[in-house]
């Protein structure tokens, strides 16, 4: 019974996989401790699926951050809510998804503009070590 749960588990993730959206944003500014600043770099991707979206890399697998689940509409904007690397965060997209506001809970917000896939990038410029707490790089 174990074995068929792990199964159906799996083909349960590659459909998800199969069917999600995946799109590059480009970090644009960040705003932390209330100093807002250009000097940044990177990028995530973000895969839609299903009411839900999540960090993966650029075929759609989830880089294993968690899952953040839509929410409600607020004045066009799409709102969703769960884990990222971040940790417990909300993501705001613009009404055709071009940008994104992650916003943490310490109140420190990301700007991301979508964006082309730079040459070689395939994965999220920010990925969580196993076992290892939260650390927001400063560049």
């Amino acid at each position: 019974m174990k074995r068929l749960s792990v199964i159906i588990g799996f083909l349960l993730c590659l459909s998800m996989t199969v069917t999600a959206q995946t799109e590059y944003y480009k970090l644009c500014r960040k705003i932390v401790d209330g100093l807002s600043t250009t000097n940044v770099s990177g990028g995530q991707f973000i895969s839609f699926a299903d009411g839900k979206c999540y960090e993966s890399d650029n075929e759609g697998f989830s880089v294993g951050h968690g899952v953040l689940k839509f929410q409600r509409m607020e004045n066009g904007i799409s709102v969703y809510t769960g884990e990222s690397f971040w940790g417990q965060s909300v993501f705001k997209f613009n009404g055709d998804k071009s940008a994104l506001n992650v916003i943490t809970t310490d109140g420190d917000v990301y700007i991301y503009k979508l964006s082309a896939v730079p040459s070689g990038v395939t994965t999220c410029s920010l990925i969580r070590t196993k076992g290892s707490n939260v650390v927001v790089p400063s560049g």
